[in-house]
């Protein structure tokens, strides 16, 4: 028993846990596949809006679901639609996640057609927009695209440098104000807020707010399985998925070869697997020095579409100014057992209805992690 804790303790501590992505090398290495999409779009994809959304499915969305469908029956159009087979019905009861998870994709999509000689018209929930309390079949955009010179906006060259960085960071390098002021800038979207802070009496209360909220979805079933469902485990799940959470490496491929790495043993909420995991987070969030935040004055559908716009944005400017980013988004969920935090992580924000946080995420400084998995950009097309 022993020898099987110390095992489990290294792989919490020496590679992955609860969705941290990486490599140690030969063994069970990340299949090529998974990541060819980052090298952009294959030389042989004649169409210009194939080409696009390419670029598009490098967006940052939730749980990496790469949640889109898009219709491109009509040629000077792409019409977009979540796909409602890779929601999150535990932690994102109300699809407010994965809508922003759409916001993001439709920026990459703007910058793309721009870089490749188009104008693109964001037509938001053409037959209006969804219920509050769910996604359902609408579409979420037309994009209508009329040619024009290529422009490549210097966020898009960022666009394969991006990532979700669930690493420890610098505890000691608190994220420069210029650059914050640079972050800011290229998140302003018009009804979007930002703001962020390294004072360190503010960022200890957020640091426990966000502690509190990790440990409570990792102690409440539903939502702790939603993730445990979504872990790939081992380069061949990885292949054949090519989404979700990945977990890889040698000690992946051992520990699942000794019966000590498995679905069971990370839900298990006792056991030492969840430990490790504990301890990975846990460092994460001690060592953050800066977090930062994007709000909204409401929380409309079109609020939460234009926090996706503003959240890329945040994420590719971030990517270009070297700083490692990673959402921490568990006290902004709306299911019951989350509001305790909801509350308190709005009361710290200084935020009272119908205004509201979309996004929290950790900045900081860390070497740059390897990408998540992509699909195929045809996988996206109905």
């Amino acid at each position: 028993m022993q020898d099987r804790r110390g095992f489990i303790r290294l792989l919490g501590g020496g590679t992955l846990a609860f969705g941290l992505a990486g490599s140690l090398g030969g063994c069970d290495a990340m299949p090529a596949e998974a990541l060819a999409p980052w090298q952009g779009p294959a030389p042989d994809l004649r169409d210009p809006r194939l080409r696009m959304l390419a670029w598009a499915l490098l967006a940052p969305n939730p749980h990496n679901r790469q949640p889109w469908l898009v219709d491109l029956a009509d040629p000077g159009r792409v019409t977009l639609y979540c796909d409602r087979d890779r929601l999150l019905p535990a932690t994102d009861p109300l699809g407010r996640q994965i809508l922003i998870g759409q916001g993001t994709f439709l920026e990459l999509l703007r910058l793309a057609a721009r870089a490749e000689g188009f104008e693109a018209r964001i037509a938001p929930f053409p037959e209006g927009p969804f219920p509050p309390d769910r996604l359902d079949g609408r579409p979420v955009a037309h994009v209508y695209l009329t040619p024009a010179p290529a422009q490549r906006e210097p966020l898009f060259d960022s666009v394969t440098l991006r990532r979700s960085a669930k690493v420890p960071f610098d505890p000691e390098r608190p994220v420069a104000e210029p650059a914050l002021a640079r972050l800011a800038e290229a998140a302003a979207v018009s009804g979007i807020g930002f703001a962020a802070t390294s004072t360190p009496d503010r960022v200890t209360r957020l640091r426990a707010i966000v502690r509190a909220a990790w440990f409570t979805e990792a102690r409440t079933p539903a939502a702790h399985g939603e993730s445990v469902a979504l872990m790939r485990l081992g380069a061949a799940e990885i292949a054949a998925h090519r989404d979700g959470i990945s977990l890889h490496g040698p000690m992946i491929w051992w520990g699942s070869r000794l019966g000590l790495v498995s679905r069971a043993a990370l839900a298990d909420p006792e056991g030492s697997a969840f430990q490790a995991g504990v301890e990975r987070y846990m460092k994460m969030f001690d060592g953050t020095a800066t977090f930062a935040w994007l709000t909204s004055e409401a929380d409309r559908r079109t609020d939460q579409l234009a926090a996706g716009i503003a959240y890329a944005r945040l994420d590719l400017a971030a990517a270009r100014e070297g700083i490692a980013i990673h959402p921490v988004s568990q006290a902004l969920q709306e299911y019951p057992e989350m509001a305790p935090h909801y509350r308190a992580l709005h009361e710290e924000l200084g935020l009272a209805p119908p205004a509201r946080a979309q996004m929290l995420v950790r900045l900081g400084h860390a070497p740059r992690p390897d990408p998540a998995p992509r699909r195929p950009v045809e996988s996206l097309v109905i």
